[in-house]
């Protein structure tokens, strides 16, 4: 069956953990210098050609980066600029960079500051035509997934706002709410209107990013998001249809427990989900492939990232894949991949243990 690692944002290898993992497969350390990063705010790197090749990942993935794309330093403080102007500040540790107090730009904003943020238009994403030649040549083995570095239309106002303060506004101040996801929404519009512009046919797979779920329930009402997001997010589904090829899938990722909304999703478009946080409450993947698994497609759910791949034995790993494989695979619509990036204190050993077992039995019959 189909393996995906580090072709999306959410299923990449931490810089901390790549140099070990190569060490365990027995492959020489990657010469270069200093390694490409495939999404700077998480720490992810690039995976070079030979590590897709001797995993046989069957996926390649690309995030177009405007100002995103770059490492800050000031007064001996590392910062990166997301595309909406979003600062985020790496972490103590080093490993990640996070939000913290002073990074949202419109946490004291009204209406009149939505014109403050530099909205990403189209002359962000003039270097789109220069992944043309990548995408043709990949194309000719490999499924082709294209990311969003703009993210959710949800979380969006979380990161110009600040978690707090925007679910808030959700609730006392919708208009204004509404009105910064709209500049969200036209943003991503433009965004990938560019995208399909460049590459079009070439698109296997468009992933969108958004936050819907914690660990135990929605971050909103399924209500608030019938009345407020999910308008959004049919705008921006209606352009998608008229710009992309018939063949292009459209992938969601979104974290945590969002079962009550995935009939949602479907009716918006989606196409496939991402990653299928086993861990989380309501989704067990076979249910999830009883009630959905004709109109939606799984990509993930292969093990547990936060607790089985980090400090399962052995058996742990082998038993959740064969158990993944057994509830998501049978007729099809399962991409293999973890629930959420490979992080540093994965043992590189029990990665390899995954990949073994799925081996074994991720082969459709």
């Amino acid at each position: 069956m189909p393996l995906d690692i580090g072709a999306t944002n959410a299923t990449g290898i931490h810089q901390s953990l790549y140099a070990p993992l190569r060490q365990e497969l027995g492959l020489d350390q990657d010469s270069r210098s200093p390694l490409p990063l495939f999404n700077p705010i998480s720490g992810c790197v690039e995976p070079s050609t030979d590590l897709l090749l001797h995993l046989r990942v069957d996926v390649r993935g690309h995030v177009p980066r405007g100002r995103s794309g770059r490492i800050h330093e000031e007064r001996g403080e590392q910062y990166v600029i997301d595309e909406l102007g979003a600062r985020w500040i790496r972490t103590r540790e080093g490993s990640y960079f996070d939000q913290s107090a002073g990074c949202h730009p419109l946490a004291g904003g009204r209406t009149a500051d939505l014109e403050s943020i530099q909205w990403p238009g189209p002359e962000r994403w003039a270097a789109l035509d220069g992944l043309r030649g990548w995408a043709a040549e990949s194309a000719e083995r490999y499924a082709i997934a294209i990311g969003d570095p703009i993210g959710g239309i949800l979380f969006g106002g979380i990161r110009l706002r600040g978690f707090e303060q925007f679910m808030i506004d959700l609730i006392r101040e919708p208009a204004f709410a509404c009105g910064l996801m709209d500049r969200v929404t036209e943003s991503k519009t433009v965004y990938w209107e560019s995208v399909f512009d460049a590459l079009g046919d070439l698109v296997d797979v468009a992933v969108l990013e958004e936050d819907l779920g914690g660990q135990d329930s929605l971050l909103v009402s399924p209500e608030m998001f019938r009345k407020l997001i999910k308008p959004r997010y049919q705008r921006l589904f209606a352009s998608l249809r008229r710009a992309r090829a018939p063949t292009t899938r459209i992938l969601l990722h979104s974290d945590g427990a969002i079962l009550e909304l995935i009939p949602d999703l479907i009716e918006l478009g989606v196409d496939a989900l991402n990653p299928i946080q086993t861990s989380a409450a309501g989704m067990d993947p076979k249910h999830l492939k009883a009630a959905f698994g004709n109109e939606l497609a799984f990509w993930g759910a292969g093990v547990d990232s936060q607790t089985t791949l980090r400090n399962g034995t052995a058996e742990d790993i082998r038993r959740e894949v064969s158990e993944s494989v057994e509830a998501l695979a049978p007729g099809g619509g399962f991409v293999f991949s973890v629930t959420q990036n490979l992080q540093g204190d994965i043992p590189p050993r029990n990665v390899e243990i995954m990949l073994e077992a799925l081996s074994r039995v991720g082969a459709y019959t």
